[in-house]
């Protein structure tokens, strides 16, 4: 699942936590290249990505994939990293 997202504060933590799948997140800029991507968990949980350093106003996406191949819900959050 990709999530399109417009940075207004110059960095961002985007959280996704599931009871089934274990999760990977990756974070791409408007040209489609990657910035960076994160798996710390082994096994299902919370999954965070921080960055800073990005340029307000500009487009980012972060996609959200299952690393153990399990299906199901999940919920994100994003907020402004401080």
């Amino acid at each position: 699942v990709w999530f399109r997202i417009v940075d207004n504060s110059g960095g961002i933590r985007f959280t996704v936590t599931s009871s089934v799948a274990d999760l990977g997140l990756v974070m791409l800029n408007a040209s489609y290249q990657k910035i960076k991507e994160v798996n710390l968990r082994n096994g299902t949980g919370s999954e965070a990505l921080n960055i800073g350093g990005l340029t307000p106003g500009q487009v980012y996406y972060v996609g959200v994939r299952s690393i153990n191949g399990g299906t199901g819900t999940f919920t994100a959050c994003v907020s402004r990293l401080r």
